[in-house]
Formats: structure tokens, C-alpha cells, sequence
């Protein structure tokens, strides 16, 4: 059984049979959770010929309209790319509007700010991606990873490690829990301090709260995880 995240009346996680969520994530593709860097280099990355577009009101964003947003005071700042054709028709019942690159880039620094996790969902249907910043109570991939559906999201293939400035205070750990749950306390050199479990996505917010800004991130396959 895996989890598919549909909109409307139904859960944010339900329990289907293997063979229709792999028909479902087939054709929908499936979130990928990113740094903020990556973030930046997959917008900078946009091919000619397409748009940025967003909805005008945050009720028209999917999470919300589900009925999953409870963080009234996160703005809206998810984003679709795709075919100027395919969206006009919304343009003109003013649901939308088109973005340009630097538009972009500034939400993303915006919500950077605010400690909001960056994803990106590329549709296989069609030519035509979502790229979110996410908030930690809606979110149709981050809230079945934190209770341990792993196919809910795609790690980025980093993972968040702590240097040697690391003080054990926790901080992360605490942000991590409202997020993916995936960082935990452990014993080295007899001291506690923060580290990722192989679990992590890193999406690297965690950096943007320690204290000692001694969290970076690294390749996953350069490092032995728990």
C-alpha cells in the first residue's frame, strides 16, 4: 500500500493498492524536495518559450483548497511553469498571473526567509511543473513524510550535517520535527550534537535556524547516516 495525495474531499493521505498509486505517480509525477540553491538553479534554469504563473489569491493554491492549510499567515508562493497555451484560459478568469524571472527569484528569497521548504513537481502528462515553497501543515508531500510515507517525497540527495561548532542545542531538531522528522540528538566525542538520519531530504532549512551556522550540506553517498 502507498499514500496518493489527492485534492477536494479526499484525505491528504489514504491507503491504496500498490499497482493504482504506481498508475498514479506514473502519470502525476511526484514532489522532489530541494535546496534553496537548487531552487534558484532550476528557476535560472527555465527553458525560453515558457511562464511562471501563480494564482492571484492563496485559496486557489491545491493544498489550500483541500482544506489542509491551517498557517493563515504563510503567503501564498507556489508556482506552476508550463505552456503560455495551456493557460490562458485562466489568465482571462484572472486566477493567475505570469511571472518573470526575477519575480520568481524573489519569492524564492522570500520564502527562504520564512524557513519554507522548496519542492518541485514535474508532471509526466504533460509540459508542465509546480515549484513550491512549502509550509510545514498542508503540504501534500512533507505532512505523509513526517508520519513515515517515504514515497511521499524525493530526497534532493543531500543530507543536512552538523560541523564541529555544533552545540547540541537542538534547535534544528525541533524545526526538522514540524517538518520531515528527520534529524535526531547523538552522542560524538562525548557530546551531543544534532545529526540527519538517512532519512533526510535535505531540503537545508535547518542551516537557516542553527544558531552556530555550522549545518552544511553534502552529497548522501559521502556520509554514513543512522
Amino acid at each position: 500500500m502507498l499514500f496518493v495525495g489527492y485534492f477536494g474531499n479526499v484525505p491528504l493521505v489514504k491507503k491504496i493498492p500498490v499497482r493504482i498509486a504506481e498508475g498514479a505517480r506514473e502519470r502525476s509525477g511526484i514532489i522532489k524536495a530541494l535546496s534553496y540553491e537548487e531552487m534558484v538553479d532550476f528557476v535560472n534554469s527555465a527553458k525560453r518559450g515558457y511562464v511562471f504563473f501563480k494564482s492571484v489569491h492563496p485559496k486557489y493554491c491545491r493544498c489550500r483548497r483541500a482544506h489542509f492549510h491551517r498557517n493563515k499567515e504563510t503567503a501564498h508562493s507556489c508556482m506552476d511553469y508550463g505552456n503560455i497555451i495551456e493557460i490562458v484560459p485562466l489568465i482571462r478568469r484572472g486566477n493567475i498571473r505570469i511571472l518573470d524571472q526575477e519575480e520568481v527569484l524573489q519569492i524564492v528569497d522570500e520564502a527562504r526567509e520564512k524557513l519554507l521548504v522548496h519542492t518541485v513537481t514535474v508532471y509526466n502528462h504533460h509540459e508542465m511543473f509546480s515549484v513550491c515553497s512549502c509550509c510545514s501543515c498542508c503540504c501534500v508531500g512533507i505532512v505523509p513524510y513526517r508520519h513515515g510515507v517515504y514515497e511521499a517525497c524525493e530526497p534532493s540527495g543531500k543530507v543536512a550535517m552538523s560541523g564541529e561548532d555544533c552545540t547540541g542545542c537542538g534547535v534544528c531538531v525541533k524545526h526538522c520535527k514540524g517538518f520531515f522528522n528527520t534529524r535526531k540528538m547523538v552522542e560524538k566525542d562525548g557530546k551531543q550534537v544534532a545529526m540527519p538520519t538517512d532519512r533526510c531530504v535535505g531540503c537545508g532549512t535547518c542551516r537557516d535556524v542553527c544558531p552556530e551556522s555550522c549545518i552544511e550540506l553534502v552529497n548522501k553517498e559521502e556520509v554514513a547516516l543512522a
